[in-house]
């Protein structure tokens, strides 16, 4: 018996041999891909502002795009590429990273002007879970600066949010399978 040369299944020439494109850059070279909830929700919810989708595409761009699992970004560069103010900047990235999950911010250290962003949960059920935890909170998707001031968004107050809602929802459960 013979041992099978591993590379002998594939006879065609080097050239033909290519490794598989993604669909995307055959049709969209040097693009970056944009999840497909962010159009079905994100862009058609009024209560997010303009800026603030700019930001998380800037910010998609720059990780997901370049295909990097974090980036470091100033608070500068998120301005001029999100084409935003400083406080509309600040206050989004609060939203995206802090209350939505999408990224989770790691501040530079002391003389350094830039913060590092890693990609938290782009999935559409990881979205979905802490923009509606957010909407319980807040009584929107999208908080207002001054909501986050009052009551920063953070881990545990999305975990209490989430033990709530499951309290809530064994109530009624409980009330229904009684009656």
């Amino acid at each position: 018996m013979s041992q099978a040369d591993p590379g002998a299944g594939d006879r065609r020439p080097r050239e033909e041999q290519r490794p598989k494109r993604h669909i995307r850059t055959l049709y969209l070279p040097n693009s970056s891909p944009v999840p497909n909830w962010f159009f079905d929700e994100v862009l058609s919810d009024k209560r997010v502002p303009h800026a603030a989708r700019s930001v998380l595409l800037f910010m998609l761009r720059k990780t997901v795009g370049w295909d990097n699992r974090h980036e470091d970004l100033s608070l500068a560069e998120i301005q001029a590429g999100a084409a935003v103010t400083r406080p509309t900047a600040i206050h989004a990235v609060r939203v995206i990273c802090d209350c939505w999950g999408l990224f989770k911010k790691t501040r530079g250290r002391k003389g350094q002007y830039c913060s590092t962003y890693t990609i938290g949960d782009p999935s559409a059920e990881g979205f979905f879970d802490r923009y509606y935890l957010t909407s319980d909170i807040y009584g929107s998707g999208f908080p207002d600066a001054k909501q986050l001031r009052i009551k920063p968004c953070t881990q545990e107050l999305l975990a209490a949010q989430r033990a709530k809602n499951a309290a809530e929802e064994a109530r009624r459960e409980a009330r229904h399978g009684a009656g």
